[in-house]
This record gives C-alpha cells, sequence and structure tokens, in this order.
C-alpha cells in the first residue's frame, strides 16, 4: 500500500505463541503404546536442544524487529484456540484501522498519527520536521523545551505535511492532531530555531554528566582581599 505521497507502507504483524514449559512437556510425553513405524526426531530431549537453539538464535530477531518496527507480539499458547485467533485478528485490525486513519487525514491535508505503521528509526529521523526531538505543542503553548528523544517508539509521534513530529504525552498528541497547521510554520509563534542552542546546552550537561563521575576541583574561592599602595583594600 502506498499513500498519497508515495510512501510506502508496511504492515507486517509478528507474533510469537508462548506454551510454557509445562504445556510442553505435557504435549510430548512417551505415548503408552509403541505403534509407531519409524522412529521420530521429537523425544523429549531433541525437542529440548532444538527449542534451546531456537530460544538462543530467535532473541536477536526479536530485539531487531521491537527496535526496528516494533511489530513484535507475545500471545499466551495456554489460551484456546479461538483466543488466540480473536486476539491476533484485534492487532491485525488495529494495525489496519490506523493505517486507513493516516491514509485519510493525510489526503485531506490534516496530521496523522503514525503508530503502528512499522516505521523504523531511520525513516524517522530522516523525516524530521524543523522542531527535530523536541515537543512543538509545549514550545507553542508554554515556552518549554520537551526533549522527546528518551521516548522507546513512535506511539505519540505524528506527520503533518510529510514531516514527523514528537510529543510529550497523549495530550499534548491529541491538541496537535487538532490544530497541527497553528502550531508549524508558517502560522507557529515560537520556533526551535532560536531556542534549539540553549536546550541543547542544557541537555549536554546531562549527558557529559556521567563522562566526569568525580566532582571538578575548579570551584569558586572566596573573595580574597588585596591591597593597592595608598588606597583602600579592594576585594576581588
Amino acid at each position: 500500500m502506498r499513500d498519497c505521497e508515495f510512501h510506502y507502507l508496511k504492515l507486517i504483524q509478528l507474533f510469537i505463541i508462548d506454551c510454557g514449559l509445562k504445556l510442553f512437556k505435557t504435549k510430548f510425553e512417551p505415548l503408552g503404546c509403541n505403534c509407531r513405524v519409524l522412529p521420530l526426531h521429537d523425544s523429549q530431549k531433541i525437542l529440548a536442544i532444538r527449542l534451546t537453539a531456537w530460544q538462543k538464535e530467535v532473541k536477536s530477531v526479536i530485539e531487531w524487529y521491537k527496535k526496528e518496527h516494533d511489530n513484535f507480539h507475545v500471545v499466551d499458547g495456554t489460551m484456546s484456540k479461538w483466543w488466540l485467533s480473536e486476539k491476533c485478528k484485534e492487532i491485525a485490525f488495529e494495525s489496519v484501522r490506523a493505517t486507513q486513519t493516516y491514509m485519510e487525514r493525510t489526503y485531506q491535508g490534516k496530521a496523522a498519527s503514525i503508530k503502528n505503521l512499522c516505521i523504523t528509526p531511520s525513516e524517522f529521523q530522516a523525516r524530521l520536521g524543523v522542531f527535530g526531538q523536541y515537543c512543538p505543542v509545549s514550545l507553542a503553548l508554554r515556552g518549554e523545551f520537551c526533549d522527546c528523544s528518551t521516548q522507546p517508539n513512535l506511539d505519540l509521534a505524528a506527520e503533518f505535511r510529510g514531516k514527523y513530529y514528537k510529543m510529550a504525552s497523549d495530550i499534548e498528541l491529541e491538541e496537535f492532531l487538532m490544530n497541527a497547521a497553528l502550531l508549524c510554520a508558517p502560522l507557529a509563534q515560537r520556533e526551535l530555531r532560536a531556542g534549539r542552542r540553549v536546550a541543547e546546552e542544557g541537555n549536554g550537561h546531562r549527558r557529559l554528566k556521567p563522562c566526569f563521575p568525580n566532582e571538578s576541583n575548579c570551584k569558586l574561592r572566596p573573595r580574597l582581599p588585596f591591597l593597592e599602595p595608598k588606597s583602600e583594600v579592594r576585594t576581588f
């Protein structure tokens, strides 16, 4: 699928059914009668080896999908087949509804949420707006520099006129979706260009602090008096 601006949307949702170790052992207990014609590799020992190897290899795959697309889900395998089917359909339908809402709002020229659209961090970084990782709503309404770069996902991000923006909370996100034209250029009353340097200096102090765990020795000294010839005592 692609929207009116010819940006492709990848609607992929991954599921892992967590059956639990107890159910796994019960499922593959040896049968009372030996009615097999040929031996099969389904004993508890060989299945345990295969499960251990799978758990070792799949960890990096899960981390990659969580970091890049945020589309990984774990469902409870101890529930019924009907429950599993309905749970997976619920997550899939939520992704489809988010995509339909996104395409409708962007076609109308409005701001749209990009939650559940599987947008990668590199794509988001490449299309950041003039506010960068700072919340435009907090800057416009309260004059605050809210750094949103520490958010683990894009649940509070939105797109407007082909650019991405991050918000500090759900309240700011709703405000941006309703009044994005007034919060962005050219109608925005405040822009980040003049205040970005001040905000980055404040954030730079927090980033450099872990690099210097010990207290600095360059502290202010007490004011010392000095005496000039034929003059009163002065201090500096």
